[in-house]
This record gives structure tokens, C-alpha cells and sequence, in this order.
């Protein structure tokens, strides 16, 4: 402890008209997560004091934080015996409380653009992620099974574009990737492929300005940019960015509105 800062705020992000960041204090195992509006002299509001969830537990660990675009819902996840078990809430942001939606055995949720309805992935048996579902809030009825992978080999991953315009269901193995998008206006989009699914191809996309930039390594093991229209994407008719090389892996791309690092 003497060779670290325990009084420290983690460096804020802005999205959605909000600033968002974690700080840390002296004394405390966990850390609090704030946000202010982004205006001049707007105060801090506290988003979620993992120190006053974990008073009385052996064990916690924060999974999902998920602010809804309108910033009125919190979608949050909590590990409370370390074997990554993270159970899902939804917290009432102006109201500080709790509502009674209550999910186990989750990994990873996204609201849809509407900043009511929200999706989230289930595990099996084995601890694989294998079910997207969805559910609105306030809705009695069932959560929709969206989306199902019926082959062990494969997990699935949840995340939205940076531009919010799509959701991405990513299924994995160890070096095959099958991508879907489901539209984040439509809370009733069904997911929609993006390619077919090929072996040993692998692959990760995000969207900018009604095109999928995709990373994939169908001309070698390191990687190649390729942007293609997203309404009917097709490797055959992309267009090229960055080729393959030999010698370099191309590890990450990140879309911004004027630029692309």
C-alpha cells in the first residue's frame, strides 16, 4: 500500500450527454463508480458504491456496467462467490433503487437504442455463454430467446458498434468466428449474419456511416482491414485498407467519427 495512490480518480469518459469514471479511496477495497452531465458545474452523482454492495460478502466482483442511452437505467452484474456466478439488475437511476428483474447465471447486456429493452447472454451446464435474450423492461411475460448456439465449441460474446448503431453477437472457438447484427433501433430486430460461417476464419467488426469494418484473417494468420456495405456485406466486393502482412499482426482497430486508430 505505501507504493500506491489509494486517493485516485480513473480518467472520466464522455457518451450520452454524461461523465463517467471510478474512484478510489484510501481505507476501501472497492471502488465507486460517478458521473456528472455534461455541463458547467454539474454535480458528481454516484452510479454505484461497490463498497456498500459488498458490506457483509466474502467476495465481489463487478461484471456488466451498462448506463441506458436516456442514462435512467443502470444494467449491472455482481460475482459474489468468485466463481464467476454474475447475477443481473437493473437499477432506477433517479429513484436509487433496485428493480425486481433479477437474472443468473449472465455474462455481458446491451440496451437497444430505446433504453428500454435490454439483452444479455445465459450460460449452460458448462459455464459457456450459449443464449442472447431479450426483455423489456416492465413487460410480465417471458424474456425472448433471441439467439442459440447449439455447438459446445463455440461462445458467445455481446457488444454494441461505437457508433451505437448495431448490436454484435460474436460466436468463438478457438479460431472461428461467426458474427450477427441485430439492429439497436428495432427492439424487435431479429439477428441477421453477417457472413457465412467458415473454418479457421476469424474475424471482428465494428460500423461507421453505413459501412462494417471487419479484421479477418482469411489471407493469413495476421489479419487484413476490409470495409464492405453493411446492408449486404461481401469479402468478394470489400474494399481493401490495410493488406496482410507477413511480418505484422494487425491486433485492433477503433472507429471514431473523423478518424480511425
Amino acid at each position: 500500500l505505501a507504493r500506491i495512490q489509494e486517493d485516485d480518480d480513473d480518467v472520466p469518459w464522455r457518451k450520452n450527454g454524461w461523465w463517467t469514471w471510478s474512484r478510489t479511496a484510501k481505507g476501501r477495497q472497492y471502488e465507486v463508480y460517478l458521473r456528472r452531465r455534461d455541463e458547467p458545474g454539474a454535480p458528481e452523482e454516484v452510479l454505484l458504491d461497490l463498497n456498500e454492495l459488498a458490506e457483509g460478502k466474502p467476495f465481489l466482483q463487478l461484471g456488466v456496467l451498462e448506463a441506458s442511452p436516456d442514462g435512467r437505467m443502470l444494467a449491472y452484474s455482481l460475482d459474489e462467490t468468485g466463481a464467476l456466478d454474475y447475477t443481473l439488475r437493473v437499477r432506477d437511476l433517479a429513484a436509487g433503487r433496485d428493480l425486481p428483474l433479477l437474472v443468473e447465471q449472465t455474462e455481458g447486456a446491451v440496451w437497444a437504442n430505446d433504453s428500454r429493452t435490454l439483452y444479455y447472454l445465459t450460460k449452460d451446464e458448462a459455464r459457456r455463454t450459449h443464449r442472447l435474450w431479450r426483455h423489456r423492461l416492465g413487460d410480465a411475460g417471458p424474456h425472448t430467446l433471441v439467439l442459440e448456439e447449439p455447438d459446445e465449441l463455440f461462445w458467445l460474446d455481446l457488444r454494441k458498434t461505437r457508433d451505437d448503431r448495431y448490436l454484435v453477437v460474436s460466436s468463438t472457438s478457438k479460431d472461428t468466428t461467426a458474427l450477427h447484427v441485430l439492429d439497436a433501433d428495432d427492439p424487435a430486430a431479429a439477428p441477421r449474419a453477417v457472413l457465412p460461417r467458415r473454418n479457421g476464419i476469424e474475424m471482428s467488426l465494428d460500423h461507421r456511416h453505413g459501412r462494417f469494418y471487419l479484421l479477418v484473417n482469411d489471407r493469413g494468420r495476421n489479419f487484413r482491414l476490409v470495409e464492405t456495405a453493411a446492408a449486404a456485406p461481401s469479402l468478394d466486393e470489400a474494399r481493401e485498407l490495410i493488406a496482410h502482412r507477413d511480418d505484422v499482426m494487425l491486433e485492433d482497430v477503433d472507429l471514431f467519427a473523423r478518424y480511425m486508430v
